[in-house]
């Protein structure tokens, strides 16, 4: 199956004075194990939400936490294999502050 992303890609999501639902960014992966890396630069949360079908998942889903004695970056591995997932990714923090999503094939 060929993946629906044949290239990394990366965007950021970045807190405004909206809801953080509304700074949310969602990205759909499928056919392969990806790997994401959450490089923050400011925010105290982004929740990872991972949705096959319009049907939440939880087990797949996850809140990564950001102060100061804790990783700046995160990395995980999402397995799209045979499926396809949409992944919001909902940045929480003061207005301003960001963090860079990338997403690539884990070879």
């Amino acid at each position: 199956a060929a993946a629906a992303l044949p290239e990394d890609i990366s965007f950021t999501i970045t807190r405004t004075l909206s809801s953080p639902r509304s700074d949310a960014v969602t990205q759909r992966i499928e056919g392969s194990l990806f790997e994401v890396t959450i490089r923050n630069n400011g925010l105290k949360r982004v929740n990872v939400d991972v949705f096959k079908g319009g049907r939440h998942l939880k087990r797949l889903s996850s809140k990564y936490h950001f102060h100061k004695h804790r990783p700046r970056e995160i990395t995980f591995v999402l397995n799209a294999a045979g499926t396809q997932y949409d992944v919001v990714f909902t940045p929480f923090g003061k207005p301003g502050n960001s963090a860079e999503i990338l997403i690539g094939e884990k070879q």
